[in-house]
């Protein structure tokens, strides 16, 4: 499929999301004359034909603004990934840093999810089959719904290594008991020794008397 301008993946990612029974108006007014790419009931989604440095960075902004006069709380950026290796690896950088909760950035042709849609519709023009009648692809979900499913499943899985640690700190070691004996064994000779010093009588020092001299009587 080629998707040779901003009107071309717009219109992709329309597409898909109605035939999954999402609902999305397209070209939303947000008044002064500008326009949100596409809406859906809790997401502005802005589109740019390729996700380098300065498209990035300008879609998040004009997103935000959409955000703020549509009262909805998502916006998801997206579009294709930069041809140079190095902007896509500086573009990757880029919505790494801008990712939130309610901020997602995906590259069409990088994501596996997206990139497959791209690769049926390729072979539905190429066997010019109605688009109703190929083989329809997996749901797409928007990354945030997706990221709430992962999360999910990821806090219901056991961890092995807190299973792991929970084993290490049942194990008790010879070695640990001898040290507890000695600590022990410690602790008595010095409650012993404590117990002699106590018991023992207190020394006084006795004043040393001069004896009187005798003194015969006249």
């Amino acid at each position: 499929m080629e998707l040779n301008r901003e009107e071309d993946i717009r219109t992709h990612i329309e597409t898909l999301l109605k035939q999954q029974g999402i609902a999305v108006d397209r070209e939303v007014s947000c008044g002064n004359g500008i326009r949100a790419d596409l809406v859906t009931s809790d997401t502005v989604i802005e589109v740019k034909k390729y996700l380098n440095r300065g498209a990035i960075y300008q879609a998040h902004g004009q997103g935000v603004v959409y955000q703020k006069h549509l009262n909805r709380p998502k916006l998801l950026i997206i579009g294709l990934a930069p041809t140079s290796e190095a902007r896509y690896q500086e573009a990757q950088r880029i919505a790494e840093n801008i990712r939130t909760e309610g901020v997602e950035v995906v590259f069409l042709d990088k994501d596996p999810q997206w990139s497959n849609t791209l690769l049926l519709a390729d072979l539905s023009a190429a066997t010019k089959a109605p688009t109703a009648k190929t083989a329809s692809p997996k749901p797409v979900q928007l990354p945030f719904e997706k990221t709430t499913v992962e999360a999910s499943c990821k806090s219901a899985k056991p961890d092995p290594k807190a299973d792991s640690n929970a084993e290490t700190r049942a194990t008790f070691t010879p070695r640990d008991m001898w040290i507890v004996l000695l600590i022990i064994l410690l602790f008595l000779w010095v409650r012993s020794a404590i117990e002699v010093v106590n018991q023992s009588p207190p020394v006084h020092d006795q004043p040393q008397t001069v004896p009187e001299t005798w003194v015969p009587s006249p």
